[in-house]
């Protein structure tokens, strides 16, 4: 009888064999290990770093009135034309809002798919590499899970506004894939679909451009020598290319074309210009690809930017080196390409990939500077390079040896970018990041400071304005916002000089003439803020805004007519600005034109139906007219889309009154969108937090209501209330309170723990209890005797 002898396989050859058989265990590992790292980004909030600008207050993302054509029309033949990326955004904003979990979800959702794509290619690839067919399968998962997990990748990911990266890099690796298959099968139609999805690519972001020589890279691979062949298979792809050059204005000028796009849409607050000679430009390029290099190696110290001139400075002279230290490395991989060329394939995929910023920079200077979001893509080729490198050695076949060499750098990579998410949290995270990483950056104070500008927190915003006007060097930004915080602060002496610091340094700047125009009205100079609004409107004639400006300058100084004229001219540049109608509305209604000034606050309506200053306003001229009942109806309106909006309920209670007593009613006028609601918000609030240490609690309700009818977005205000409503007994308020709190501010979770305490009080036991371990997940340290309770009164309810 033959003895059957068992095949000696090593670990290899097992794994290969398990995904062969489970492919689903591939994916699986790749899901886990892309949501397990960045997760939490779904509890994230918007930052101000291009987010606004881009998504949540752009017209062509926001407002549905406007065709779709529009973002196919926006920025044509312009270097920032993407309407792909807008198209992406204006989809999720038409269906959910602003809300940032939504862009930041489906920005993870394609980074998954990239994931996919990129094992998928790597399956293709590894083949190509004299790679020994059994570790085929290990060398496309370790490539994917590098890509999944690499903290270089965060910045793309994590923040909303680079949806573009994750969206050009998702129709890069489809036609990249779909190219592979053609290699594979020889269908041509094939070739239209790769055609398709490289201008849908360029479409999303211009680096997208780079897939077609990274089709030629993979001709080489493929060892493919039919010059012929190779050239005209390519026709329909350089059709999309020679179009995409054509969207963005760069046909008769191809040689240049990496300049305007990968610049384009960039916060200048991210470039550095520098006057430097073309041989110092090299010098810097060069050593920016090997920083680029050892970044993505050792990924540490991450930052939204990076201090480019203080980085190069302490190269020294090492920088004169860095050319020829480039060119040496190239050197190397062509001389070993007839064996190795993985290693030429991954370096020149590095370099091509990277090629349209470093161009750019060519004309800019340092330009920006290793931002870690250009690596998206880029980096592939460093895997590429490296993996089957290592997958070559045979201490790879000893089990023990593999798991070091190649688990725990990913293991230590995943934890890294999982400290890394935390940093993209809001704002206040991102910039303290900067400042703790760089240093003293005055763009990282700038932003910290908008962002606590933007929440009421004013001590912290002129710290940090100040900080940023320190180490600027002279630049204007830093003098304008803080101009800003001294407007919202009512200190307009003050903030008249940050706003002259600003137009000395930027003498022809429209919006900060305009500014300065309002902060002159504020303090009485009529002639100054007239002056100033004209020099505006000099400047830009077209911009409607400017000439309503000028007519409340106009209005506040009785010149009725002209102020008409300007309101008409705005109207005339913009057919659909509805403050140039409220404004007219306004003109009329002093002019005894009632009529008139309620069809002006109708076509308001029309244009911006969510307006309750509008409604409150048609309920006025209503009153005004004695068409009670419309008035009474129009106010209604009013006061459901802001039930606590203050001079609606003023209104209704004129109405009521009117209606009830008859005789002839108080005289009531027209309002505008104030100004002063910030000195009404910090008055309101200083008088809340008197009332609470005086424990009158009823009386601060009233008082919260007040600041939440100023503020309906600020969540504390709701939080506040709750945590008083509670203290009176009043547990459904404060229940509906802190309900919109967690709206607002859902990863604020102390307010879940809040909620179920209010819950509890009310005897609502389960969901007290669900609050409370939804709070306590989230590390809200909860007593155990509170859980006991509440498990108790669940079983009592039971019983």
């Amino acid at each position: 009888m033959i003895k059957k002898v068992k095949r000696k396989t090593t670990w290899v050859h097992s794994f290969d064999e398990m995904i062969a058989e489970n492919k689903w265990l591939a994916y699986v590992w790749l899901a886990g290990v892309t949501f397990l790292v960045y997760h939490q980004v779904l509890g994230h909030d918007f930052v101000n770093f291009d987010d606004s600008k881009l998504i949540y207050n752009n017209p062509i993302v926001t407002q549905p009135e406007l065709a779709i054509k529009e973002i196919f029309t926006w920025g044509l033949f312009g270097g920032y034309y993407k309407p792909l990326a807008f198209l992406s955004w204006r989809i999720d904003y038409q269906l959910f809002g602003a809300n940032p979990t939504v862009f930041h979800f489906n920005n993870l959702l394609l980074h998954f798919f990239n994931v996919v794509l990129v094992y998928r290619i790597g399956v293709a690839l590894m083949g190509q590499f004299n790679l020994d067919k059994n570790k085929i399968q290990l060398g496309a998962i370790l490539l994917a899970t590098l890509f999944a997990v690499h903290p270089l990748h965060v910045e793309s990911v994590a923040w909303a506004v680079e949806r573009k990266d994750v969206l050009f890099s998702f129709f890069f690796l489809a036609g990249w894939l779909v190219y592979l298959q053609y290699l594979k099968n020889g269908k041509s139609l094939l070739l239209v679909a790769v055609a398709l999805l490289y201008l849908a690519s360029m479409l999303s972001k211009s680096m997208g451009i780079t897939l077609l020589p990274v089709l030629l890279l993979t001709d080489y691979v493929y060892g493919r020598t039919d010059i012929k062949k190779i050239v005209l298979e390519k026709i329909p792809i350089a059709v999309s290319l020679l179009l995409g050059a054509y969207l963005f204005g760069l046909i008769g000028n191809l040689l240049e074309f990496s300049a305007p796009l990968a610049m384009a849409g960039e916060s200048t607050e991210s470039v550095t210009n520098l006057e430097v000679s073309f041989f110092e430009k090299i010098q810097i390029q060069s050593s920016k690809y090997l920083l680029w290099l050892l970044h993505l190696i050792f990924p540490v110290k991450l930052s939204v930017v990076y201090p480019g001139e203080q980085i190069i400075k302490s190269l020294g002279p090492i920088k004169l080196l860095a050319p020829f230290l480039l060119a040496g490395i190239c050197w190397l991989t062509y001389s070993l390409r007839r064996n190795r060329k993985e290693l030429l394939f991954g370096l020149l995929f590095f370099l091509v990939t990277l090629a349209p910023i470093l161009a750019m920079s060519l004309k800019k200077g340092f330009g920006v500077f290793l931002s870690d979001r250009y690596t998206y893509i880029p980096m592939l080729g460093l895997f590429l390079l490296l993996l089957p490198t290592i997958l070559k050695l045979p201490i790879i076949n000893n089990r023990k040896a593999a798991i070091t060499i190649l688990c725990v750098p990913i293991f230590l990579l995943s934890i890294g970018s999982f400290q890394a998410v935390k940093v993209w949290g809001n704002s206040a995270t991102l910039w303290t990041n900067v400042i703790e990483k760089v240093g003293n950056s005055w763009v990282a104070y700038s932003g910290r400071g908008m962002y606590y500008l933007d929440r009421g927190e004013y001590e912290a915003a002129l710290f940090d304005f100040d900080k940023a006007i320190l180490y600027s060097q002279g630049l204007p930004s830093p003098f304008y916002s803080r101009a800003r915080l001294m407007i919202e602060t009512e200190d307009f002496e003050e903030a008249l000089v940050s706003i002259n610091r600003y137009l000395e340094l930027k003498p022809n700047n429209a919006t900060a003439l305009k500014k300065r125009s309002y902060i002159h009205t504020k303090l009485q100079r009529m002639e100054l803020a007239m002056e100033d609004i004209n020099k505006a409107i000099n400047l830009k004639p077209n911009e409607a805004s400017q000439y309503v400006d000028k007519a409340d300058i106009l209005i506040k100084t009785k010149r009725l007519e002209e102020a008409l004229k300007n309101i008409d001219k705005s109207i005339e540049l913009s057919p659909d600005y509805w403050l140039a109608y409220q404004k007219r509305a306004l003109i009329r209604e002093m002019r005894d034109d009632i009529n008139g000034a309620l069809q002006d606050i109708e076509r308001s309506i029309a244009i911006k139906p969510d307006e309750p200053l509008l409604f409150n306003n048609k309920s006025v001229l209503l009153f005004k007219l004695g068409r009670l009942d419309e008035a009474l109806s129009a106010v209604n309106q009013c006061l459901v889309l802001d039930p606590y909006y203050v001079k609606g309920i003023a209104t209704q209670n004129t109405i009521l009154a009117a209606k009830k007593n008859g005789g002839t009613p108080p005289t009531i006028g027209l309002s505008q969108p104030s100004s002063d609601l910030n000195k009404d918000y910090l008055m309101y609030k200083q008088q809340a937090t008197e009332l609470k240490q005086e424990k009158q609690t009823a009386e601060a309700v009233e008082v919260y209501t007040k600041l939440i009818s100023i503020a309906p977005d600020n969540y504390s205000n709701y939080v506040e209330r709750g945590l008083l409503n509670l203290e009176l007994g009043n547990n459904e308020l404060a229940v509906a309170d802190f309900t919109v709190g967690i709206q607002l501010k859902p990863d604020y979770y102390q307010i879940l723990f809040f909620r179920s305490i209010a819950y509890n009080n009310g005897q609502q036991t389960s969901k007290a209890m669900q609050d409370a371990k939804a709070a306590q997940a989230h590390g809200v340290e909860i007593t155990e005797d509170y859980l006991r309770a509440l498990e108790a009164g669940i079983l009592k309810e039971q019983n």
